[in-house]
């Protein structure tokens, strides 16, 4: 849906059999809901899982654009899998754009990053997110994609990151900035992310309540029950564009 408040995009890597009552959650019309991840195996996985598929159209037919996981590898994934695995995407018939993981930052990579998104773009992406993790060392990183998480980390490394964002970085349009935090177990940090995302400039944000415990660890199954009304409710609140002065 169209927000005119800040939202919520959701990374739920997560199968309804193991937690439908998450996926029915999202699936409501009215919540601050810019997206919501699709990603059965690191990417569309051989062939369709019916039950997954069948979770995000209820969650498309309320309205909230459904992305597709890929996994970049750093770079290190090839454009011939790359695209594969989108027309995957295509043919299934649901996706409205690209959830673009492990993103390399460096300048270096811009090119044949560029390459990859127009591939993308062809195939029908039309909201792309790059999963940087971190904000990236060129701007042209925003310049092509729709969204760019530019923060995926702890509360404590959030402050930290947020304190020291490059002067460039707050020149950019909020809506255009993505923070992920894991491990938000209480409502007060949850709001004080709410509140530093909004004074930092970004307006697409999500949190969970599950730590990242290591590279075989997934902080992102499910959504944080403990204070999601709270949280929909003040990501709701606010206005996308609280003060001018992004020009970009």
């Amino acid at each position: 849906m169209a927000l005119t408040t800040m939202g919520l995009g959701v990374p739920l890597y997560q199968h309804p059999g193991l937690d439908s009552a998450a996926w029915d959650a999202l699936a409501v019309q009215n919540v601050p809901l810019r997206w919501v991840v699709l990603n059965q195996a690191s990417g569309p996985g051989a062939a369709e899982d019916s039950v997954l598929y069948d979770a995000a159209r209820s969650v498309k037919a309320a309205g909230v654009p459904v992305l597709g996981y890929l996994n970049y590898g750093y770079g290190a994934v090839v454009d011939f899998t790359t695209f594969a695995d989108a027309d995957k995407y295509v043919a299934r018939g649901i996706t409205d754009g690209i959830f673009l993981d492990q993103v390399p930052t460096a300048a270096a990579n811009v090119q044949a990053l560029g390459t990859t998104l127009q591939g993308l773009r062809k195939r029908g992406a039309r909201h792309i997110v790059l999963n940087c993790g971190t904000v990236p060392l060129d701007e042209r990183y925003l310049a092509m994609a729709d969204q760019v998480v530019t923060f995926e980390g702890t509360l404590p490394e959030y402050r930290t990151a947020m304190a020291n964002r490059p002067a460039w970085l707050r020149e950019w349009k909020p809506e255009k900035v993505v923070h992920l935090l894991h491990g938000v177990t209480t409502w007060a940090d949850a709001r004080d992310a709410v509140l530093l995302a909004r004074a930092s400039g970004c307006h697409t944000i999500f949190m969970h309540t599950t730590p990242y415990t290591g590279p075989s660890s997934n902080p992102w199954d499910g959504i944080p029950n403990a204070y999601w009304q709270d949280l929909t409710d003040l990501v709701a609140s606010f206005p996308a564009r609280p003060a001018p002065g992004w020009p970009k």
